[in-house]
C-alpha cells in the first residue's frame, strides 16, 4: 500500500523525517519498501506557461 507522508501526518503527531518514519514502521513489525521524496525525485518540473 501506498500513502503519502501529509497522510500519515493526520494521524501522527509528529515532525520527524520519512526516514525516522519508515524506521519505526519496520521497527513495529510492518514491511516498508522504500520511502521516497517525489518531488526531489522529478524537479525541475513545473506546469503552466
Amino acid at each position: 500500500m501506498k500513502s503519502t507522508l501529509s497522510w500519515l501526518k493526520t494521524y501522527l503527531d509528529t515532525t520527524a523525517s520519512v526516514e525516522d518514519i519508515t524506521d519505526a514502521l519496520t521497527d513495529l513489525g510492518l514491511e516498508v519498501e522504500r520511502g521516497s521524496k517525489p518531488r526531489r525525485e522529478i524537479g525541475g518540473v513545473s506546469s503552466g506557461p
